[in-house]
């Protein structure tokens, strides 16, 4: 399966660190919503991250820059969806880590089995214009 955007993001003052460039905690609250974003957007259960992955920033980012966040290699499992995901602005590739969601049952917490099949057509419907 080919890249899927999840989500764009523009660079303000707020988000830099003191170096002038994009704040990493910034960039991993961002990617964890993107996940979030991607597997409720797919199926109906319910999900909740379970683990990022080793997370590798490749370039900075500066303020006023366009970030583009995307999903690939997709892989579902019977209670959880991993996935890969790479962050770009126009000129480069910035970071690249993987996520884990794990299905749960909002009553108890406890993991269970996804119950419903994956609808990436209605992602891509579904999504805020760009």
């Amino acid at each position: 399966m080919e890249e899927i955007l999840i989500t764009t993001h523009f660079v303000k003052d707020f988000d830099l660190g003191a170096n002038g460039n994009l704040y990493g905690g910034r960039m991993l609250d961002w990617l964890d919503e993107a996940g979030a974003l991607f597997v409720h957007g797919i199926f109906d259960d319910f999900f909740v991250t379970w683990k990022i992955g080793e997370t590798i920033f490749h370039s900075p980012v500066k303020a006023r820059s366009i970030v583009k966040i995307y999903v690939k290699n997709i892989q579902i499992r019977n209670s959880a969806v991993g996935f890969d995901l790479v962050v770009r602005t126009k000129e480069v590739n910035v970071l690249t880590t993987s996520m884990v969601f794990v299905c749960i049952d909002p009553g108890t917490g406890k993991k269970k089995k996804i119950s419903t099949t994956p609808d990436f057509g209605a992602f891509q419907k579904n999504r805020y214009p760009l």
